[in-house]
This record gives C-alpha cells, structure tokens and sequence, in this order.
C-alpha cells in the first residue's frame, strides 16, 4: 500500500491537495503551495531539514516531485496530484 493511499483526504486541517502540471522541483513546489515566499527561504526550509517528502527529511531542495508525494511541513501534509500538462 503506498503512503497516500494511507491519508484521509478528507482531513482538511492536516491535509492540504496541491495541483501542479507535471513534474517540479521541491524547491519550487513550496513557493509554488505558499509554504515559503522566495525560493531562498525555500532554500533554508530544505536545509535546516523542515521539510520531509513521504516521510523522510529531504535536503536535496532540486528533488523531484511526482503524483502522490506527501510533503510535510511542521503540522501539515501537502498532497502533490497532476492537474495536466507541464510545469
């Protein structure tokens, strides 16, 4: 069973679903989901490892992100899905 089939995604005070078109960067994705402002405090987020991707501290801030990923971040899971076409 993979992790996301595990969520309640229901839960919308834990759980946030985050559209994208495709592919992108872990950096990129918490600008793009307002979980940071700049990609340099996205940079930081990433290297003090806040950030973890399916449940393990990512510090690879150009890690790509596909459907399904589970980003945490302090008491919030976001929920990667495609929305069509590229990013």
């Amino acid at each position: 069973m993979q992790r996301q089939d595990m969520i309640d995604m229901n839960a919308p005070d834990r759980l946030v679903k985050v559209p994208v078109q495709g592919e992108i960067r872990l950096d990129r994705f918490l600008k793009w989901s307002n979980i940071s402002a700049t990609g340099g405090h996205s940079k930081i987020l990433i290297m003090n490892g806040e950030i973890k991707v399916n449940g393990e501290v990512e510090t690879r801030r150009g890690r790509m992100l596909r459907q399904g990923d589970i980003i945490e971040f302090k008491e919030t899971e976001y929920f990667v899905f495609y929305s069509g076409g590229e990013c």
